[in-house]
């Protein structure tokens, strides 16, 4: 989430307070997987850029 740019924290638990104040509460498990996966397959501690969705977005360099 901070790597995306949807969130400026320094925690996970910030990251957690934050998003739950931005994403509606119905979309929460669902967007959980979403990160989850993400994280484990592209967006890892060795990140996988060339391999993100979001490589060809114009706005990648802001994030």
């Amino acid at each position: 989430a901070n790597r995306l740019g949807f969130v400026k924290t320094k925690s996970p638990e910030e990251t957690e307070k934050d998003l739950m104040e931005k994403i509606p509460k119905k979309y929460w498990k669902k967007i959980n997987h979403i990160f989850v996966e993400f994280g484990k397959n592209v967006c890892s501690a060795k990140p996988k850029c060339k391999k993100c969705p979001l490589f060809e977005c114009p706005n990648r360099k802001k994030h």
